[in-house]
């Protein structure tokens, strides 16, 4: 999965708004993805000794 913002892999992504972007395509159930409890990333950018992987498929904030 890529960035089409800065055109770079999601675990090379330079963008700080990323999770916010990807929050707001899951609106609708018509994309998942897998981020860490702990950071709140997406899991190519997680960089946590031992994260907690949860599926996104909510923005945050409605009823997740």
């Amino acid at each position: 999965m890529f960035c089409c913002i800065c055109q770079k892999d999601l675990s090379e992504c330079t963008c700080t708004n990323l999770e916010d972007r990807l929050d707001r395509a899951v609106v609708g159930g018509g994309f998942v993805y897998k981020s860490c409890k702990k950071c709140g990333k997406h899991y190519d950018r997680c960089k946590c000794e031992k994260p907690e992987w949860e599926i996104k498929h909510q923005p945050k904030g409605s009823g997740n």
